[in-house]
């Protein structure tokens, strides 16, 4: 970690501001105006939503790779260095490339200095470095993830995309996006260009309204991609393809049924065959989704979900999946989360809790939430405030038909499965 904290791109993207007192993108328009708005020679798949945005670009990526092109991809969070946003054919980038990139924003960003011009945020010099590190390795496609809504996100930038995704979309960062479904459904709908095709995932009907009400005024052409099924591939060419796909969980056809819609509508520019979209399924990687780690003989679940969309999915496969087993979780998750329902879905199938707090400043106190268990709860509760010593308590309470499920935050699934693969 030393080393890190030496290097030339922590240097500088550390020491800038992480917010702004409004929500608009004028810094980092600003910045890329500096830098001759070289983003927009990159050919962009931009995906918004707030579950399956990540595994849908794993998937594009392992499939696009698999038939020849150069990927790029940007998404988030990271959770010990920059560069994990940021991965070209599957791999993050190194930190040569890195530190290339960066000095060009930061020379950029000391002109805005010097003329007095809007500054980016933290977030957004991270994006500009992400995208430049893109564009000067001269990837083929690239594949671009919002970090939260969309309208005024830092990758809201690009006016001509080859096409814009939405996946599933549920409450969270209310704080930001509103209380209210139909805000948040806007804030995502904001990353609609003008003419430029629009995908929509499975959503409730009021949401689909939304974003198509929204495509329609940006004369935007309109798809649900669970039409897909009607034209381009069967529902048994989707059943082939979701056999071959290494993510688990039976969310994960939705976001397939995306990733499909897209290789079909840019087939033209980027052909891809059946057996490659097979072959790209097979070696998907997506760490912390439903992700099984088997260490000492003790079986680890590790899943990064953090809202009530993603606990259910977690859940509902556990209920699938491992039925017989005594079921004890790691659970760690950030003040800004939906703590009742949170609650309500663990505690209605686990064994046990192991409650402790994420490597993350915005940790929900673990004191104030066992006040809120009921005695039932309580007596099922064992509290580690220090995530590395909720392992500890693994080895003395593993038994046989025992699974361990990390969850409720990436920052306390991302760092067990670090020493897990470390051990």
């Amino acid at each position: 970690m030393n080393d890190y904290n030496n290097t030339y791109y922590y240097q500088f993207l550390s020491q800038i501001a992480p917010f702004r007192d409004e929500m608009n993108l004028f810094g980092i328009k600003a910045l890329l105006l500096q830098l001759g708005d070289f983003h927009k020679e990159l050919k962009v798949v931009h995906i918004a939503g707030t579950n399956g945005k990540g595994s849908s670009i794993k998937m594009l990526s392992s499939i696009y790779k698999a038939s020849g092109y150069k990927v790029g991809s940007f998404t988030s969070p990271y959770i010990y260095d920059y560069r994990e946003c940021i991965h070209i054919n599957d791999t993050m980038i190194d930190v040569s490339l890195m530190n290339i990139a960066t000095k060009k924003i930061e020379s950029a960003y000391q002109q805005l200095e010097k003329l007095k011009l809007p500054l980016p945020t933290h977030y957004e010099c991270i994006t500009v470095v992400a995208l430049m590190a893109l564009y000067l390795e001269k990837v083929d496609i690239a594949f671009i993830e919002v970090l939260m809504g969309g309208l005024t996100d830092a990758t809201n930038i690009f006016t001509s995309p080859l096409v814009t995704l939405i996946t599933s979309i549920s409450y969270d960062h209310t704080e930001y996006l509103g209380s209210t479904i139909e805000s948040i459904a806007t804030h995502k709908a904001g990353i609609i260009k003008e003419n430029c095709l629009v995908i929509l995932n499975d959503n409730d009907h009021a949401i689909h309204e939304i974003i198509k009400a929204n495509a329609i005024t940006k004369n935007a052409p309109f798809n649900r991609s669970e039409d897909i099924t009607n034209s381009d591939y069967s529902a048994s060419d989707i059943k082939s393809f979701s056999n071959s796909l290494t993510l688990k969980g039976d969310h994960q056809i939705d976001n397939l049924k995306g990733v499909l819609s897209i290789i079909s509508k840019l087939n033209n520019i980027y052909p891809i065959n059946y057996q490659q979209i097979k072959l790209g399924l097979s070696k998907v990687t997506h760490p912390c989704r439903l992700e099984l780690i088997q260490k000492n003989s003790i079986n680890y679940l590790l899943d990064g979900s953090h809202n009530e969309e993603g606990i259910l999915a977690l859940t509902n496969y556990l209920k699938k999946e491992y039925s017989n087993q005594h079921l004890i979780f790691i659970l760690g998750i950030l003040k800004d989360k939906n703590l009742s329902m949170i609650k309500q879905l663990i505690y209605e199938i686990a064994d046990e809790v192991i409650l402790t707090e994420p490597l993350n400043p915005r940790k929900y106190d673990i004191e104030e939430f066992y006040v809120g268990l009921s005695e039932r709860e309580k007596s099922i509760t064992t509290l580690e405030p220090v995530l590395i010593k909720s392992l500890d308590l693994t080895n003395k309470k593993q038994a046989t038909n025992t699974l361990f499920i990390a969850c409720g935050s990436l920052y306390v699934s991302y760092p067990i499965r670090q020493i897990l693969m470390e051990g």
